[in-house]
């Protein structure tokens, strides 16, 4: 766990804490950026690692992590509108990477919203595609380019 004064971060270990990741998920997604319902939950849910942030004892963001061969697949990072630019998605990532590493996964990779790029990109990420639209969004496959050992 990766805390600051008032942001902490956890692994999902319950059913309530994998409902509040739903719910986070659907205020960001499908009500904020209008990806429908039917693709916001998959299959892949049941096959990942879950996190989240909380501000004090809030919720506030969700990520999850896909574990493929020796990578680290991570989605659905979102983080409530009210605490964006608080560093919450700064520090959940963070906690991510600090799991890959501990888990010795050889890189991450992740699908990033345009918008999204120069953030992962602080956090050492580098873009590896072309773009391409999802959920109606344009993204970009972006990945930590050196071993995490």
């Amino acid at each position: 766990m990766i805390k600051n004064t008032t942001l902490k971060t956890k692994i999902v270990d319950n059913t309530d804490d994998m409902d509040i990741c739903y719910k986070l998920r659907e205020k960001v997604f499908v009500e904020e950026q209008n990806v429908p319902c039917e693709q916001e939950r998959d299959e892949e849910d049941n096959l990942s690692i879950h996190f989240l942030i909380f501000d004090h004892n809030t919720p506030i963001g969700t990520a999850r992590v896909l574990p493929e061969n020796k990578n680290a697949v991570v989605g659905r990072l979102c983080v409530l509108k009210e605490h964006r630019g608080k560093n919450a998605g700064m520090l959940l990532m963070k906690a991510i990477i600090e799991y890959c590493k501990k888990q010795n996964f050889e890189k991450i990779i992740l699908g990033s919203q345009e918008h999204a790029i120069g953030f992962y990109s602080k956090l050492g990420f580098e873009v590896c595609s072309e773009r391409y639209m999802d959920a109606n969004i344009t993204h970009c496959k972006m990945h930590l380019v050196y071993k995490l050992r």
